[in-house]
C-alpha cells in the first residue's frame, strides 16, 4: 500500500488554513467575550450607584479619619482652610465650622478646652457619633465626631 507523499508547500497549506480559521475564530469570540464582560461591570456598577447609592461607597477607616482630621486641627493653611467670618464671633476656621470631608463622608472636631465653632458646640446638632478622642485628659484634648441624623 502505498501512501500518497505531500510536497512540502502542499501540506503547511492544508493545516494552516482551517488553523487560521479556528484562530481568528477564538480571538472574535474572546474579544466579543471581553467587551460584553465589561459591559455587564459597567451596568452593574451605573446601577448600584443609582439604585443603591449608599452601598457603593466605603466608609473611611478610624486611622484615615484621625489623620485628615488632625492635618486641620494641627495647621492652618489658608489655601485650604480659609478663615470665615461667623456672626458674633468673628473669623474662624472653615474646617472647624463646616467639618472635614473625608471620602464621602464629612467629620467635625471641638476643642475641649478652648472655643469651637463646630455643629454641636453651637447647639445645630443634637445627635452625633463620636469616632476620636485626641489627646484625652489634657488641655489639647479634641473629639472627631459626625452628625447623626
Amino acid at each position: 500500500m502505498s501512501f500518497p507523499r505531500f510536497h512540502i508547500q502542499t501540506f503547511p497549506a492544508l493545516l494552516v488554513t482551517p488553523v487560521q480559521g479556528l484562530t481568528q475564530r477564538l480571538h472574535g469570540a474572546a474579544a466579543l467575550g471581553a467587551l460584553a464582560g465589561l459591559a455587564f461591570a459597567t451596568a452593574g456598577l451605573l446601577l448600584n450607584s443609582a439604585i443603591l447609592p449608599g452601598l457603593g461607597s466605603v466608609a473611611p477607616s478610624q486611622a484615615q479619619v484621625v489623620a485628615s482630621v488632625s492635618g486641620y486641627i494641627n495647621q492652618w493653611q489658608p489655601s485650604v482652610d480659609p478663615l470665615i467670618n461667623l456672626e458674633g464671633v468673628g473669623q474662624v476656621k472653615t474646617s472647624n465650622v463646616e467639618g472635614v470631608q473625608v471620602g464621602s463622608e464629612r467629620y467635625y472636631y471641638r476643642m475641649a478646652s478652648s472655643a469651637s465653632f463646630d455643629p454641636v458646640s453651637r447647639g445645630r446638632a443634637e445627635r452625633y457619633k463620636t469616632i476620636a478622642v485626641l489627646d484625652e485628659g489634657t488641655d489639647w484634648e479634641v473629639e472627631i465626631y459626625q452628625v447623626q441624623p
